[in-house]
């Protein structure tokens, strides 16, 4: 009987989740939150918003930019050029909630389509892009809020690309 016993307990010990522990990064992730470009009539582009969840773990962001050309307003997003600034150097309030800066292209253009690509201090974290809007001369484009970090914390919301491995 204690034969039976002890395999038994030996076998319920196995049973439970098998693997290796998977870490929470819900904990350190930020997320953007309306975000808008403008462009001056100079030709520059301006970037203004707001970092939820652990915005202190934004280390840098990174502007791309494709001049939009009519003839091909339903291509894909290849940006021609991009703008990297550090996140201290973007901050406009003590708590590093909000952000602005500008950026003029060297390629003038009437219209751009652009994206800002935010990147964690915990580099192993992706990148956190904002989804692809178009700007003009006188007019302001919003990025929609994105989920907030605890909706993130499921892992598959962000979107991950070779394009994004390069900063």
């Amino acid at each position: 009987m204690a034969l039976v016993l002890l395999v038994l307990l030996l076998v319920m010990a196995g049973c439970g989740k098998k693997g290796a522990p998977m870490p929470d990064y819900s904990r350190q992730l930020f997320s953007w939150r309306n975000v808008f470009a403008t462009l001056s009539d100079e030709g520059c582009v301006s970037v203004s918003g707001s970092v939820g969840g652990e915005a202190q773990n934004l280390a840098f962001m990174v502007l791309e930019l494709e001049p939009l050309d009519a003839s091909c307003a339903g291509c894909p997003f290849v940006p021609q050029e991009t703008y990297r600034v550090n996140s201290a150097d973007a901050w406009e309030s003590p708590d590093g909630q909000t952000f602005r800066f500008a950026y003029c292209p060297a390629t003038r253009s009437e219209a751009y389509r652009w994206r800002l690509v935010g990147r964690n201090v915990f580099s192993s974290l992706p990148a956190v892009p904002t989804p692809v809007r178009t700007v003009g001369a006188g007019e302001s484009a919003a990025v929609t809020p994105l989920p907030s970090a605890d909706a993130l914390s499921g892992g598959d919301a962000f979107v991950r690309n070779a394009a994004d491995e390069s900063f």
